[in-house]
């Protein structure tokens, strides 16, 4: 089964490979495409590049982690891709920080944002609540076509109601390493409800 999870940046990356050791995946079985070492000029074509070469059933890679340099490159390159991806790879997750504010309406802003940057093609969208716990909040989301009321497919959106960092006590102040923001990350996913709640999500 193919994969793909867009997320906002580095911490994640790093969060998503210790979580994915945990879920049984293997370094092999995971692709790690960090938009940010990807010069502005070969942006576009390098997203169609990689999106076209891990669906490809020669591809070995189950995971396609996509790290796209903050919330509004995250949810903007989600938006473009969504309606492809969905139909042409078993799961699509969007993992974002909710930060502050109510959850339904965070739900309803990212409604207007992907329906705005999809006006030439209007999609309908329809979110329903799959697990909320400490720290997560998890979604389904439905996508039809507008015109046609055509169903494509559906997404998962996972929330962090503050940060990933906050959440997993990575001070956003301080110069830390990288193996200590692991050990932070690893200690987070000490907890059997946390992962289980990933695992329901992801596998």
């Amino acid at each position: 089964m193919k994969k793909i999870i867009i997320c906002e940046g580095e911490h994640d990356g790093i969060f998503i490979k210790q979580l994915l050791k945990k879920l049984g995946f293997n370094n092999k079985e995971i692709y790690l495409f960090n938009q940010k070492k990807v010069s502005m000029l070969g942006k576009k074509r390098a997203e169609t590049d990689i999106l076209g070469r891990f669906i490809s059933k020669e591809n070995p890679y189950k995971v396609l982690v996509k790290l796209e340099g903050g919330k509004h490159s995250a949810i903007k390159i989600f938006s473009s891709n969504m309606p492809y991806c969905i139909e042409n790879i078993d799961l699509l997750i969007l993992m974002i920080d909710l930060e502050t504010g109510d959850v339904n309406k965070k739900i309803d802003d990212l409604k207007t944002i992907l329906k705005e940057l999809r006006k030439a093609t209007p999609i309908g969208l329809n979110f329903k609540e799959k697990k909320d716990i400490e720290h997560l909040h998890h979604f389904s989301a439905f996508v039809n076509m507008e015109d046609s009321g055509r169903f494509i497919g559906k997404f998962e959106v996972i929330f962090f109601k503050s940060s990933l960092e906050q959440s997993c006590g990575i001070p956003k102040n301080e110069r830390i390493t990288d193996e200590e923001k692991e050990k932070k990350i690893n200690t987070f996913l000490q907890d059997s409800e946390r992962v289980g709640f990933f695992s329901d999500a992801i596998k």
